[in-house]
């Protein structure tokens, strides 16, 4: 999504973005990015699949958690739909 593309950009990962999708190819600042993650998603609502995948999250985890144990690069703990990043 927008919010992830955005995330992705501020900690510097243009060169990813650019072999995801080809208008971020040689970009190098973060605000540049932003904007164009706004455009790479604009009129862009949320999948069946991501709407689902919201609705499954464990209750008992935070978004907030969810985020700082993949920040550590925990993906594989928080269950398959996570280990294949």
């Amino acid at each position: 999504d927008a919010n992830a593309c955005k995330v992705t950009c501020q900690r510097f990962g243009f060169q990813m973005l650019g072999e995801w999708k080809p208008e971020f190819t040689g970009v190098t600042n973060p605000t540049v990015c932003c904007r164009k993650c706004d455009e790479a998603f604009a009129g862009e609502a949320m999948t069946k699949i991501q709407q689902v995948m919201l609705a499954e999250v464990a209750p008992t985890m935070t978004t907030q958690q969810c985020k700082t144990i993949c920040h550590r690069f925990g993906m594989q703990t928080l269950g398959p739909k996570f280990s294949s990043i």
